[in-house]
């Protein structure tokens, strides 16, 4: 015989989850991160390309002020 001095069951800790029950199966409810798919762009030429990549580091640079310009608009 052992002795039983000291000795606990182990508790296996409950998280409570949303779920919902459709057609007798349970069903966890979770929200998920947001996903942007994309395709890859494709240009005719160097030249398309050039001007798609200038468009795109002009609106990167103004993009912060016009976030800015609308919240004072609001303010307004």
């Amino acid at each position: 015989m052992l002795p039983a001095f000291g000795m606990q069951a182990q508790t296996v800790p409950t998280v409570q989850v949303p779920c919902t029950v459709e057609n007798g199966d349970t069903i966890r409810l979770m929200q998920l991160a947001q996903v942007n798919i994309t395709t890859e762009l494709t240009f005719k030429n160097k030249k398309e390309k050039e001007k798609y990549n200038k468009l795109k580091r002009d609106v990167k640079k103004v993009y912060p002020f016009a976030i800015l310009a609308s919240i004072k608009l609001r303010e307004y």
